[in-house]
């Protein structure tokens, strides 16, 4: 036991001992050179910041990076750094020594952010001569492209980051659209300004769909306006015996928005409504649907009308509208007697 006993004194000696040399260790950081000034966060523009230091030797200085670049000129070093034109920020370091100390500095480059606020501007115009605008907020420069065919139409000003695009009178007689794109850095916006009013809709079109057995099809289709901000698209009757189904279409915001649920005549004994399609394979005669036509334009400008989802059916993306047959006034799936035409993916263009 005696023993035992001394010779746990002697490892508790032996732990008190290392405990206290490792708490009397001090640490000494290598000595650096006197950096007394280092301006080196950029924005994504990029530009020029210096580091100075006080040393009575030459001083010698390299970038980790390619995006930043050095030069020395006595105790100056100055970093120039490109523009970062993509949305992610990046960060380097800079080594300066005089041959016997040395120091490691940071260099940091903001990444891109280019907002546009929208809020004030109009897509669809009146043919009035007027304009419409956006708010470009970038941290670098940017671009504003308007689409070659529509340079006798329409033009832009840009004054402090407020673009404004001018529209002359449309006096064609129909509709018509440009695209314009904003490009700064990596970020690329790109957005139609139309111009049309409800009365240049009215008239002969072209339908292009996928019909029930989901092949290209196509007839040509009267929109006619009847007044209170609607327009009719009468298509021609899907069958023999069948009534030419008429899509009451609410005209919002330039937009055409094919009500659902809506009485389409009479085949037979049966009654006619107008129904939306989903992506997913499903149908629905629900009122408060809708299918909208968006306005669109082609490369070459060749104005079209492109139905599609809206938000209207939660949960579902509508691809298209129909007309089905009920037995009765009443719609459910047990008065539900069939399809009888199928629009599905539907475009009207002149």
């Amino acid at each position: 036991m005696k023993k035992l006993y001394s010779l746990f004194l002697l490892l508790t000696g032996l732990l008190c001992f290392t405990s206290c040399g490792d708490d009397d260790y001090t640490y000494t950081a290598p000595e650096t050179l006197n950096v007394t000034k280092a301006d080196l966060y950029f924005t994504s523009s990029g530009g020029t910041g210096n580091v100075e230091i006080k040393s009575n030797s030459g001083l010698r200085a390299t970038s980790s990076v390619d995006w930043c670049t050095v030069s020395v000129s006595g105790g100056v070093i100055t970093a120039t750094v490109v523009e970062n034109v993509s949305l992610e920020s990046r960060a380097g370091t800079i080594t300066v020594n005089d041959g016997t100390l040395s120091s490691l500095i940071a260099v940091y480059q903001e990444g891109l952010a280019c907002i546009i606020d929208m809020s004030a501007f109009q897509e669809v115009n009146p043919n009035t001569a007027g304009s419409t605008s956006v708010i470009v907020d970038s941290s670098s420069p940017y671009t504003v492209t308007i689409s070659s065919f529509a340079s006798s139409w329409l033009s832009y000003t840009d004054e402090v980051g407020e673009v404004t695009f001018n529209l002359a009178a449309n006096t064609t007689g129909v509709p018509r659209g440009a695209h314009v794109t904003v490009v700064s850095g990596s970020k690329t916006s790109t957005f139609l300004v139309a111009q049309y009013d409800i009365e240049g809709l009215v008239g002969t079109w072209n339908a292009e769909y996928l019909n029930y057995d989901e092949e290209l099809d196509g007839e040509q289709i009267e929109i006619t306006n009847p007044g209170d901000g609607v327009l009719n698209l009468t298509f021609n009757a899907p069958a023999v015996g069948s009534s030419a189904p008429v899509f009451t279409c609410a005209y919002v915001d330039g937009r055409l928005k094919v009500a659902n649920a809506a009485a389409l005549g009479r085949y037979y004994t049966y009654y006619l409504y107008s129904v939306a399609f989903s992506q997913d394979g499903y149908v629905s005669w629900g009122a408060n649907y809708t299918c909208t036509g968006f306005p669109k334009v082609t490369e070459n400008g060749t104005f079209y009308f492109e139905f599609g989802d809206d938000g209207s059916w939660p949960s579902k993306v509508i691809t298209g509208i129909g007309v089905q047959a009920f037995s009765s006034t009443t719609l459910s799936t047990s008065t539900n007697a069939g399809n009888l035409a199928t629009y599905d993916y539907l475009v009207l263009h002149k």
